[in-house]
């Protein structure tokens, strides 16, 4: 088996980072498997049959998911959770694995995975512009408090802190956005955002109001861990819209587990193959966790753009109780991983 090792040296911390680099290497090397470290996805660097293990949050997965289809090259991956929310390592598994098993329970996983694929969906829009992603994206106040903070950590250059340090200034963020627009932001977040199905069977005017969002989700989860929908597919080619009401009380009850008061704030408008937006005037937007800045007016299409191939960990190594760490170190899978064909649309 051949890994190759994607390294956001910045993600979790740099002391992180590289503490994972000495473990991950130590693991290889007992157990006879080549390893290699990158830093970017450059496919000449990568042999046809690697496994890709991409270490860092999902803006990482993101840029790696657009280099592949920009590339129109892939690999099969899997993920090691070291960003602030990491919601794709949780849809996918990896997030348990990672919390319970550590660095030997990667491996194991890799080894026992299934591969499957991976809808990537894209956003086309007049004039040529085109963004992608995996796991979601939001339109709406979201876009413009990661907007903020993007800009915040840039001032204070506090891109490689750890990820419990980095959720703070998410706070100080949605603090800022608060203060400093409040009742001047009524008159763009009130702008009616139009979504519609190709064949005009479903079509809703959206007025966001502040604090709220439009979400086209990929996966369940969102905000760092909290369920957005009870059940969700990245491979069904149906991407869920979901409107919020108020994000930061969203963000706030979810984190108190209050599934009456968040239900509340959540209009769950359908599942769908495409979409239509035609956006007014200007709102700000995000994928994957990540900011896209401010989407012009006009006329924009979200629609299937890949199929990928992404390892799933066997179902043992999500809970710890499900197996003692004897055990997990004992599993000797060494079968062969089949990996279905990238898909480009």
């Amino acid at each position: 088996m051949y890994l190759s090792v994607l390294l956001n040296p910045n993600a979790g911390g740099v002391a992180h980072g590289y503490g994972l680099k000495r473990a991950m290497e130590r693991v290889c090397k007992d157990q006879g498997i080549r390893c290699d470290f990158l830093t970017s996805f450059e496919p000449d660097l990568i042999p046809s049959n690697a496994i890709l293990v991409c270490c860092g949050g999902d803006g990482t997965v993101s840029l790696l998911i657009q280099k592949m289809c920009q590339l129109r090259v892939s690999r099969p991956f899997c993920v090691v959770p070291l960003g602030t929310g990491n919601d794709f390592a949780r849809a996918t598994g990896w997030y348990n694995v990672w919390k319970y098993w550590g660095v030997e329970g990667v491996i194991t996983g890799i080894r026992a995975s299934k591969c499957r694929t991976l809808d990537v969906w894209g956003l086309e829009g007049e004039g040529g512009y085109e963004s992608r992603f995996c796991a979601y994206m939001g339109l709406g106040a979201d876009g413009e408090i990661l907007r903020v903070y993007h800009r915040l950590a840039t001032s204070l250059r506090c891109l490689t802190l750890s990820a419990g340090q980095k959720r703070l200034y998410h706070v100080v963020a949605a603090l800022i956005f608060l203060c400093s627009k409040g009742l001047s932001m009524r008159a763009r977040h009130n702008v009616p955002i139009e979504v519609s199905s190709p064949g005009g069977r479903f079509r809703e005017t959206v007025k966001l109001g502040i604090g709220g969002c439009l979400v086209f989700s990929n996966i369940e989860y969102y905000l760092g861990g909290m369920k957005l929908l009870d059940t969700a597919s990245f491979n069904d080619g149906q991407i869920e819209l979901t409107h919020i009401k108020g994000l930061l009380s969203l963000a706030l009850k979810g984190r108190l587990r209050r599934k009456k008061g968040v239900n509340a704030l959540l209009d769950r408008m359908g599942r769908f193959g495409s979409l239509l937006i035609n956006v007014p005037k200007g709102v700000f937007a995000e994928t994957d966790g990540e900011p896209l800045g401010l989407l012009a007016p006009g006329g924009y299409t979200i629609g299937l753009d890949a199929s990928l191939p992404v390892l799933i960990p066997p179902k043992y190594l999500l809970a710890k109780e499900r197996a003692t760490e004897r055990e997990i170190l004992k599993k000797k899978e060494t079968g062969k991983i089949f990996v279905p064909e990238p898909s480009f649309y």
